[in-house]
């Protein structure tokens, strides 16, 4: 196992993968209260449009035309006093993460050990490995308050699999967005569990 520190990391440093990284914004508490209401607004107007961004690849042209789409037809950004603009995959987390808690109150089924074995290139890999090895702490974590006690407590839980997920990659995420990150993971877990595939 990696030393704990990496762990610590990865939560709280840069967003994106090198390649796709552009002016950091590190959201407030104000604004992850705003995004997160955001993103329940949408998934309750526009539920099977929400489904379909966070099960399109977030790595495609498309991705951010989709969720500008559904952010547009929703209605849910008008006066919000925030521009999303370059901060997609914040606010892509935040989908995944409503969706993910709509769908259940249980964890999915752990997936075999050969499925979660991968080294995490991406944030959006690190999310999926991570689920994959350890999905009851991965769901207890997404269903923590941010900024909370319980999500000190339980993001420890996760720190094995955050460590044996990214390996040597140098992945960075904010508290938000590893959030989201696992929780499409789960997201995603949970829609394979049900078609009866990995």
């Amino acid at each position: 196992m990696k030393p704990l520190a990496l762990g610590i990391a990865i939560l709280c440093a840069s967003a994106m993968p090198a390649a796709a990284q552009h002016v950091r914004w590190e959201p407030s508490a104000s604004a992850e209260k705003v995004l997160h209401q955001v993103a329940r607004c949408v998934v309750a107007k526009r539920p099977d449009q929400a489904q379909n961004v966070i099960l399109s690849s977030p790595e495609t042209a498309d991705a951010p035309r989709r969720l500008v789409q559904v952010l547009t037809q929703s209605g849910c950004t008008q006066n919000v006093g925030i521009s999303f603009k370059m901060h997609n995959n914040i606010l892509r987390g935040q989908l995944a993460e409503q969706l993910y808690l709509a769908s259940g109150e249980q964890a999915p089924v752990a997936l075999p050990i050969a499925t979660a074995a991968m080294a995490a290139q991406t944030s959006f890999e690190l999310g999926k490995c991570v689920a994959a090895r350890d999905p009851v702490a991965a769901d207890a974590f997404v269903r923590s308050a941010r900024r909370s006690r319980e999500e000190t407590a339980a993001f420890q839980r996760i720190v094995p699999a955050i460590n044996s997920c990214a390996g040597h990659a140098k992945l960075s995420l904010s508290g938000a967005e590893i959030h989201g990150v696992i929780a499409e993971g789960l997201y995603r877990m949970r829609g394979a569990a049900a078609q009866g595939s990995n």
